[in-house]
């Protein structure tokens, strides 16, 4: 643990649309992103990337359990749009949950 508090934010969205290339450096890096932040409780998200920069992401192993292909989208806006019903979701789940609760 990074021994830090968890932030008042629930997902960070990393705008890769200016990205041509990742190297093993860049994947190394979007990694550790990936971990600490998910060690704080905050999901990472990536958008904007080309195929080329997919297909280096697949070559260097960055895809995992952890981290799947489902964190990408294809713009801010497609993963604001995913971020804002998850959330709805997720607050219809909860109220749902509380009415099922008997007292």
């Amino acid at each position: 643990s990074l021994g830090l508090d968890v932030p008042p934010f629930h997902s960070l969205i990393l705008d890769l649309t200016a990205v041509s290339s990742v190297d093993t450096v860049s994947i190394k890096a979007l990694k550790t992103i990936f971990k600490e932040f998910q060690e704080l409780e905050v999901d990472v998200y990536l958008v904007g990337c080309q195929v080329s920069v997919i297909k280096q992401l697949e070559s260097g192993n960055f895809f995992s359990k952890d981290v799947t292909k489902a964190k990408l989208f294809p713009s801010v806006h497609d993963a604001v749009t995913h971020l804002s019903r998850a959330q709805e979701y997720s607050a219809a789940q909860e109220i749902q949950d509380i009415a099922n609760t008997k007292l």
